[in-house]
């Protein structure tokens, strides 16, 4: 019977909307799961409710933890969220790195447009990570919202595996109640924590799919505050509020070509919560000897990264423009840190760009 009603709900999308593109809720039974065949999206959690201040904290803990299995047949949904709630931010941070869709139900003129533009491009596109978030190794068996202590850390990858990114949260002090049957908040509970993130809480970086000896490190919370990192087990250690987040991108440090003296290693928009998720590929000049790397990317604002000499030439040019925008001259380029910047015009925020660097 389920196989039945699975699979005429596909078939009625398909027919009205022109897609199998839709959202499966409350299907976590594995007669639903077990007969998708054209829709691929299901919800990892229970309903966002933007007015129950003790449930915002258990909605982001929910989400991850049933990603660990859900996200292994199908695309989790973390549901939606209002971007005016107080809670907004917290809920930002966790789409921006969850993989799943990204989308809000505010009402008319309660838009933050200043959050929301830090999660999708000028066209309304979201910028996803490669796969679906999931929980550290080192908080899979902690409670996140019990302990006191511990703090939720999920890992997700970008450009294709070579970038990574961690996002840890502080949820302790509300729950579930099951005597109650209702979400409650103990403010005993609810103080700041110590979060410890390394490039190893990455797993595409301690399986050894990426042999690097440096990272470059960004954090959502300090953006200024940009350093290298020499092994997958150094430490950035970070203080999360009640209710608190940080986001940590790492960015592996590669030579331009073999052989070359030449480092880089880009960290995507600026101003995005996510901003290894502007980058969709990178190419460097690996097996050759020439200096010069391309970047495919999407979305507009301030491009940056770390570069260990500054670049001398670039061009950037969008996906169906065949026009070069010269862009060395734009090039801001800090010699104490190696940080470099670019700006991406708007108007290539709607097609994927390429830009090619030189030295």
């Amino acid at each position: 019977m389920a196989r039945h009603f699975v699979t005429a709900l596909e078939n009625s999308v398909t027919q009205q909307f022109g897609s199998s593109e839709c959202i499966s809720c409350m299907s976590h039974s594995n007669e639903n799961i077990l007969n998708f065949k054209r829709s691929a999206v299901c919800r990892v959690s229970d309903d966002y409710l933007p007015d129950n201040a003790a449930s915002q904290t258990s909605h982001i803990a929910t989400c991850a933890f049933n990603s660990l299995f859900l996200g292994e047949v199908t695309i989790p949904d973390w549901d939606m969220f209002q971007s005016g709630n107080p809670s907004a931010q917290l809920h930002a941070a966790a789409r921006s790195v969850c993989g799943g869709p990204v989308y809000v139900s505010d009402p008319p003129q309660e838009h933050n447009f200043d959050l929301l533009r830090q999660l999708v491009t000028l066209d309304g596109a979201t910028l996803i990570c490669d796969g679906c978030a999931k929980p550290t190794r080192d908080s899979m068996f902690c409670n996140v919202q019990e302990d006191g202590k511990s703090a939720l850390k999920l890992f997700n990858t970008n450009c294709q595996g070579q970038l990574g990114v961690v996002a840890a949260f502080n949820l302790q002090g509300a729950l579930w109640d099951r005597a109650c049957r209702d979400f409650v908040i103990r403010e005993s509970e609810r103080h700041p924590i110590h979060a410890t993130v390394r490039p190893r809480d990455v797993e595409m970086f301690a399986s050894g799919h990426c042999d690097h000896q440096n990272y470059v490190v960004h954090q959502y919370s300090k953006p200024e505050n940009i350093f290298l990192l020499s092994s997958l087990d150094d430490e950035v250690t970070v203080e999360l509020p009640p209710g608190g987040f940080e986001i940590i991108s790492f960015s592996p440090v590669t030579h331009v070509s073999e052989g070359s003296e030449i480092q880089v290693a880009p960290l995507g928009l600026r101003d995005m919560m996510n901003p290894g998720g502007a980058l969709c590929k990178m190419l460097n000049n690996q097996g050759g000897t020439g200096r010069q790397v391309q970047f495919h990317g999407r979305g507009s604002g301030t491009f940056f990264g770390y570069s260990s000499y500054p670049p001398l030439a670039g061009t950037l040019a969008g996906q169906s423009d065949s026009s070069l925008l010269p862009v060395a001259k734009s090039v801001k380029y800090d010699v104490e840190t190696g940080i470099f910047q670019i700006a991406i015009p708007d108007r290539w925020a709607v097609v994927e760009w390429c830009l090619t660097l030189s030295w």
